[in-house]
Formats: structure tokens, C-alpha cells, sequence
């Protein structure tokens, strides 16, 4: 066995790769996260007080936590309960089911009794041509591949069905065969047609609709944004926010902007018709929880709004009212909203900031962050270089002076051993010759803060990573 001693130096550097890289999608409920691995896995954590974590319990967890053993996951949604598709096209869905949210025929309370939630993922129904789904809170709505549009759930004037009918399986919505894309949350949904037109229903609360006056209802889909018919994407938060992007790249607001919302400059309550956010016109997607992330086409991240619990992700808890870049680089992906944001870079590497109450950050605490913080996926990537995945061990574990780093190599290889902190910043790297067989590596941390850390170790361009606590 070859041994060998290390002494970090803290040195910042930039790292040559990322750990923690694989995850695809990744979806904000109100206090909760759902996410999806590369491998077709399902994970989850946060509030779990009505099962939506859907791994068999209440228990609320801070660490991204399996949900079953599936491998064939291909999206999520998330708000008060989950919802989730598989590849070969099936709805899927747990949690609360008050009002017949889930979809699956049943109801498990009555509205003064939330019922028994549903704390395993639940086949809606045996169809499989959904395109668009998203779960709104006591409802869902879904698209299918022929435009058709369904709903569910609690009907307080919100399921567009032109009556207060609440259902526990899908009900279409009108005869139209043009709908792509469906958004929603506890008070109206909104939804966009194959020729970029914009519709809405249910309540326009704080002008998040742009239908009639504030507060007031609408029971069929309504064509709105100015009737314009130049709308490509849209993201409606869990209350009365509503953010959308034009085909010419301009990013739209419109609902409760009084925290900064409107992303225009300004801080008024309701906003109640459509408000460009600026003059830019290169975004490309965008996400609205209690606060607002997009991408631009430069791939770079901006966000604007509430930032009460560090949601923007700059160090600060001061709100915003004008689109800030935040997190450098111009590497990001896939982004998400609740009272917390979630961004995936192109590396799959998942980042987070804001509120964390109840763990849905997924660091292994229930500390607010104010600055985005790499999440550990616990992901080991296949190496022909390695005898096995999982064969990297790291012990004590935790550590508070050394640490002892275990690996086995099939060949005689030129190892890269380097070390970086939760925010993705690397600390330390160093080469190193390995030999076949069993190796080891005695890392001294004593000089680290207390903390998470992660060992990686690079061989033939494949790599694993390991978490390391340091006490």
C-alpha cells in the first residue's frame, strides 16, 4: 500500500472542474426541494409535514434523501405537495391530497381536515402524453401531446373549468388543441398557445393575472399580456407574481411587486398590467418564487426582488428592484423559486441561497445563506481507473486534525487530489503518482475552519468526490 502525507495550504485557486456534478433538473416547492440525477434518480428534501418528499414518511431532512429506487425520472414540480414524469411519459404525484390535489380519484380530507398525506409517489392515472405539468398549491394542470389542456384539484374559481367543481382526477379544460407551456399557483394559473398568445384564470390577485380589476375572478381561460401574441415563456410563483419573456428576448412582469418584484425600479403593491422589466433583450429563461432568477443567453445569472433570507444569493439581505447578476461565471443552466433558489450549472452542479427553515437548502442544516452554496450530491462518477465507485473512503469522517483518504487503482496512474469548499471555490490541489492496488492518502485539515469540504480525486480525466465535516 502506498502511503502518503499531505499538508494543505489554503490557497484560493480556481479549480479545473466542479464536484458534485449530476444533477439534470431540480424543482422549489414553498419549503421543499425535488431534484432529479443524471442517472434518472429522484431525490428530495426540506418540509415533509404533509409527505411531499414522498420517501415513505413526515420527517423533515436536510440532505438531499432518495426518494424510492427508480432510475427513470424525467421531471419535477413542486409547491405545497410534488409532482413528477417518468420517461415513458406517466404523471406521478404525493403529498397533500385536502382537496383531491393528487389526481389519482381519491381524496384524503375534507376542508377543515387535510387528510392522510400521500408520502409515496402515486400514479395519477395510465396515460402517457403529457408534455407540460406543473403543481400549484391543492391543484395541478397538465398538457398532453395533442394541446389538450386538464386540471385538477380545488376549484375556487381557479381551475378554468367555468364553475367551483373541484376534482380528484384530470378534467379537460376547454376544447382548444393549441396550449404548450402551463404555470400556476394557490390563485390562478397561466398558460401559452402555440401562436405565443398569453391566457390566464382564476383570481387576479394583486393584478398577477391582468384580467379585470385586482382580486376579481375568472372562471374560463382569457387571453391576456396585452393580447399580444408574442410570448415564449412564462413562471408564476407560489402567491401573485407572475414574470414572463418575450420572442425578442424582454423580460415582463406583472402581480405583487412591493418588495422589487416588477424588477422595473419601483416597489408598488399591484401592478396589473404588464411590465417590461428593462430594456435588455437577451433573456432566456426565468424562474419566480418570492424572488426572481433568469438566465441570459451568455448563459450568465441575474436576480431581482425579495431577499429577506439571502434568496439573491450576493451576501446581503437587502432587496433588489432592478436585475443584479449574481454568482460569476457564465456557465448556468437550470434555475428555481420557492422561498429559496436553486440554480444547476453546466457542469450539473447544483448551487443554493435563502431560506432554509426547514432544511430545504440541503446543506445538513436549517441555516438561512445569503451567499450560494455548492450542494453535495453524494455523486461518484464512473471511472475505468477505479476498481469501483464507491471504493473512495475517507475516515475519520469527521475530521478535526487528520483525515485518511482510501482508494484502489486498477493501473499505475498521475492522480490529482484537490479540495474545495461549499461554495465551489477550490483550496488546495495537488498531483500525486498512484499505483495499482490499494492507495492511501493522509490529509492533514487542522489548519481548515470548521465546515463542509469536498476531496476530489481526478484520474484519466474521470473523477470522485467525497464529503469531508471538518470539526
Amino acid at each position: 500500500m502506498i502511503k502518503k502525507t499531505l499538508f494543505f495550504i489554503l490557497l484560493l485557486y480556481l479549480p479545473n472542474t466542479t464536484t458534485a456534478q449530476c444533477w439534470a433538473k431540480v424543482a422549489a416547492g414553498s419549503a421543499h426541494t425535488l431534484a432529479i440525477k443524471t442517472d434518472g434518480t429522484l431525490w428530495a428534501w426540506g418540509y415533509n409535514a404533509y409527505g411531499q418528499l414522498g420517501i415513505g414518511n413526515l420527517i423533515n431532512k436536510n440532505i438531499p434523501t432518495q426518494v424510492g429506487t427508480d432510475t427513470d425520472w424525467k421531471d419535477v414540480d413542486a409547491s405545497l405537495n410534488s409532482m413528477a414524469q417518468k420517461t415513458d411519459g406517466t404523471l406521478w404525484t404525493w403529498g397533500r391530497n385536502q382537496y383531491g390535489e393528487l389526481g389519482n380519484g381519491t381524496v384524503n380530507g375534507t376542508a377543515t381536515d387535510s387528510g392522510a398525506p400521500v408520502t409515496i409517489p402515486t400514479l395519477v392515472n395510465t396515460d402517457t402524453d403529457w408534455v407540460s405539468f406543473t403543481s400549484a398549491t391543492y391543484r395541478c394542470f397538465a398538457i398532453k401531446s395533442n394541446g389538450t389542456l386538464w386540471g385538477w384539484g380545488k376549484n375556487n374559481n381557479s381551475l378554468g373549468t367555468n364553475d367551483n367543481v373541484s376534482h380528484s382526477a384530470p378534467v379537460q379544460i376547454g376544447t382548444a388543441t393549441d396550449w404548450t407551456f402551463v404555470d400556476a399557483n394557490q390563485n390562478y394559473a397561466l398558460a401559452l398557445k402555440s401562436n405565443h398568445t398569453l391566457w390566464g384564470w382564476g383570481v387576479n390577485q394583486n393584478g398577477g393575472l391582468s384580467i379585470g380589476a385586482a382580486q376579481t375572478s375568472t372562471l374560463v381561460p382569457t387571453q391576456t399580456g396585452n393580447n399580444t401574441a408574442d410570448w415564449d415563456k412564462i413562471a408564476v410563483d407560489i402567491v401573485s407574481r407572475s414574470k414572463m419573456i418575450k420572442v425578442n428576448g424582454t423580460a415582463w412582469a406583472m402581480g405583487y411587486g412591493e418588495n422589487g418584484d416588477m424588477g422595473n425600479g419601483t416597489n408598488n403593491s399591484v401592478n396589473n398590467t404588464p411590465t417590461q422589466v428593462d430594456s435588455d433583450t437577451d433573456w432566456r429563461s426565468i424562474a419566480s418564487g418570492y424572488t426572481t432568477l433568469a438566465i441570459k443567453n451568455d448563459n450568465s445569472l441575474w436576480a431581482w426582488g425579495n431577499n429577506s433570507s439571502g434568496q439573491i444569493g450576493n451576501g446581503t439581505t437587502v432587496d433588489s428592484n432592478v436585475p443584479i447578476q449574481v454568482s460569476a461565471g457564465n456557465s448556468w443552466s437550470i434555475i428555481a423559486c420557492g422561498s429559496h433558489t436553486l440554480a444547476i450549472d453546466s457542469t450539473n452542479s447544483l448551487y443554493v441561497s435563502g431560506y432554509n427553515n426547514y432544511g430545504q437548502l440541503g446543506d445538513g442544516t436549517t441555516t438561512n445563506r445569503i451567499t450560494r452554496i455548492l450542494i453535495d450530491s453524494g455523486c461518484n462518477l464512473q471511472s475505468k481507473t477505479f476498481n469501483e465507485i464507491n471504493k473512495l473512503e475517507l475516515a475519520p469522517n469527521p475530521a478535526t486534525k487528520i483525515a485518511i483518504l482510501q482508494y484502489n487503482l486498477s493501473n499505475n496512474t498521475l492522480l490529482n487530489i484537490t479540495i474545495t469548499n461549499n461554495l465551489g471555490q477550490g483550496l488546495f490541489s495537488e498531483k500525486i503518482n498512484g499505483t495499482a492496488g490499494a492507495n492511501s492518502v493522509t490529509l492533514n485539515v487542522e489548519n481548515y475552519a470548521a465546515g463542509i469540504y469536498y476531496v476530489t480525486l481526478t484520474a484519466s480525466n474521470q473523477k470522485e468526490t467525497i464529503k469531508l465535516i471538518k470539526q
